[in-house]
Parts: C-alpha cells; structure tokens; sequence
C-alpha cells in the first residue's frame, strides 16, 4: 500500500492531552492552537515549514471558523498551502495519515502534513430547525447528544452520557470509556524526501496495509498479506470499548496483555481526532526501539466505525 509514500522518522510531535476543562486549553480556538503548535513542532524537529505543500487535517469537534478548513489552520502554521479536513470518529488521527500518504502516492504532493486536533471542552451548540413543525421550532443540539446516541442500533442510551459539569482528571470513567480531552497531534508524510527531513535519514517506515475495523478484518487483513499476529512487533489499539479487546484476543487467538505494553490511550482522555494519530507516534517509536518489524495499529470507534493498518519499521543501511 502506497510503496512511494514514507513516513519521516523523529519528524512528529504532539500537545499533552489535558482532561475536559481543567486547562486554558479549554478556552483556545483548537484550528488556531493546532497550525501554531504544529509550526513549534517542525521548528524542534528542525523541519523548514516551507517543505510541506500539502496539509491534511481531521478532527472530530466543530470548531470556530472550521468553514475555512486546511488552508486556515496553515495559516496559523504560518505557511498557507491548500488541503483539506476528514472526519471518522475516533478513526480520524490514522485515516488522516493514510490519506496523506496517498497524495503522495498520487504524485500530487512530495511532503504532506498531518494535523489531527480536538477541543471537546466548551464544545459549540448547534441549532436546526425543525421543517416538521409548522412553528419551525429550533432544537438546540450539542456534542453530547452524540455522545449519548448510539448510532449502530438508532436510540438514545443515556447511560453513556456524562455529567456536563467540570469533572475530576481521571484515566477512566464509567463503562470504561475515557475522561474527555483535548489535545493535538501531527506528524509529517513525504516520500522521496523523508531521509532528507528525518534526524536518522536510516529509520524506513512504510505503509503495508489497512482495512475498516477491528477483529474479523484484522483476520482478513494479516491473511491476505501473508502475516500472523506472531510477526507483529508492537501492537496497539484505542480502546475505549475495553470488550472489543476480549473479543479481538478470541477471534486473532492473541494474548491481549501483548498490547499496549507502553499503556493505551486511555490513559491521555479520549480527543477523538489526535487520539490514534498520537498512538501511532508512540508505536513507531517504540518499534525503532525495538529494532523494526511490523507495527499494527488499530482501534474502535463510535457507531461501528473503526480502523486498522500495517506498517513496517526497518532501518537501511547506507
């Protein structure tokens, strides 16, 4: 998958992941702070922000001036280049790498940024008219209702909605679902250019394969590349639906204590669009650790949507 697109080692970075209002986080403008904070991370990563000619972003909260997408959160990364905005629930931080691996692929771009954000806190109000109503009444609907709506079987379930007040910064609520979050995370895509832009030019990271949702895909996916779980050398997955890890361990016959052996993402809250792309950071990290291998990185979303890819680390040698 994508064999002209790289991912350029030590070129990523990310914001801390601070819990639901408890930060001055919960008061920026997210778009602003992302292209900002993503300028402060190619500057540390001494990557001359003139080499990206492409931006993709994704985030799953609607943010002020969001009608403006990609080419103004550039701005605020102080290079104005085109782009665009994906959205996929909890998928969003991987889809959003993917999809910048295929504009290289395409030969439309060289160097392709991924920028993946999320404010959930003080998330804007939306209001609909109602056309079924001969007084044209006007709902007011927020985040939370989506929270609290279960879009796989069409109802309500308020037992997953959460107090609307501040809460305390934990690692995990009821129902094992998260603490909500915010937070940013980027990393950087190219291809031909990835030794160029990368600390340690030697570090190869490719793009092997994907496929939609966990479990049984996963099955299909490792199947048709020739591949076992015993080949994977990090594995790690969002899990924030903690039943979907026992079921992926039956179906792939995989000791789930395998996963995650530096911590999940629970622990960092649950901001949606930067969560997996900040997972795959640490999981390509800890593979160079480790030498190389396969990295697969998979995780579950919301409505049945979830998200799952190979990658391999390899160092080449000069």
């Amino acid at each position: 998958m994508f064999p002209e697109a790289r991912i350029s080692y030590g070129t990523w970075g990310s914001s801390f992941f601070p819990a639901w209002q408890t930060s001055a986080l919960a008061q920026v403008n997210i778009g602003q702070f992302a292209g900002e904070a993503m300028n402060r991370i190619l500057g540390k990563r001494k990557v001359p922000k003139d080499r990206l000619e492409y931006l993709v972003i994704g985030s799953t909260i609607p943010w002020h001036w969001k009608f403006w997408n990609a080419p103004m959160v550039a701005s605020c990364l102080g290079h104005r280049i085109p782009g665009y905005h994906v959205e996929q629930a909890c998928a969003t931080g991987l889809q959003a790498t993917l999809l910048a691996a295929a504009e290289v692929q395409s030969g439309s771009h060289d160097v392709v940024g991924a920028l993946t954000f999320d404010r959930t806190s003080d998330s804007p109000v939306g209001v609909f008219p109602e056309r079924r109503a001969h007084e044209r009444t006007l709902p007011i609907s927020d985040v939370w209702d989506n929270f609290g709506f279960r879009s796989g079987h069409g109802q309500r379930d308020d037992r997953h909605r959460r107090e609307r007040g501040p809460q305390v910064q934990v690692c995990v609520t009821g129902g094992t679902q998260t603490h909500a979050a915010d937070g940013t995370a980027t990393l950087v895509t190219s291809a031909g250019r990835a030794r160029e832009l990368s600390p340690r030019p030697e570090i190869n990271i490719r793009f092997v394969a994907k496929t939609e949702a966990p479990a049984l895909a996963v099955r299909k996916l490792l199947k048709k590349n020739d591949l076992t779980m015993a080949d994977m050398a990090v594995v790690k997955n969002h899990n924030p639906f903690a039943v979907n890890d026992a079921i992926f361990g039956k179906v792939l016959e995989y000791d789930w204590r395998e996963m995650n052996k530096t911590g999940c993402s629970l622990v960092w809250g649950h901001p949606q669009g930067p969560t997996l792309t900040r997972l795959l950071i640490e999981a390509l990290e800890e593979a160079v650790d480790l030498g190389g291998g396969h990295v697969l990185l998979f995780g579950y979303a919301a409505g049945d949507v979830g998200i799952a890819a190979l990658f391999n680390v390899s160092e080449v040698k000069s």
